[in-house]
């Protein structure tokens, strides 16, 4: 098992991401991303090996799109997570999703006046 990777993840075995379910890649992007609202999303549409397709490809985040992850703060945290699995040992990949920016739901709202409309 990967060390420094937190709950049910430790004992994913990371070196063979390529053969994961839907299931399990959305409790990866799940956990690194803090994305939860995804995970039926990403297990219904993604698995390893499609992952691993469209990131060779360089289609990874027009695959994220077309399931259904519209956001693009929210596709691009998931993409350098999936990006960090796919191309790192398993030793470094704990230090690199670390590194990751999660998304924040707070940037997402804009304040707004009262009817909508800026004071001038």
């Amino acid at each position: 098992a990967a060390q420094g990777l937190p709950g049910s993840l430790s004992s994913m075995e990371f070196n063979e991401w390529q053969s994961w379910s839907g299931a399990e890649v959305a409790q990866f992007v799940s956990t690194y991303c803090g994305l939860r609202e995804y995970k039926d999303v990403i297990r219904r549409n993604l698995s390893g090996s499609l992952v691993g397709e469209l990131t060779k490809a360089q289609l990874l985040n027009k695959g994220l799109a077309r399931a259904g992850i519209c956001d693009v703060s929210h596709q691009q945290s998931i993409a350098q997570a999936l990006t960090a699995l796919a191309t790192s040992s398993t030793a470094e990949l704990p230090g690199r999703l670390a590194a990751i920016k999660r998304p924040s739901s707070e940037l997402q709202s804009v304040p707004r006046s009262p009817g909508g409309l800026t004071p001038r």
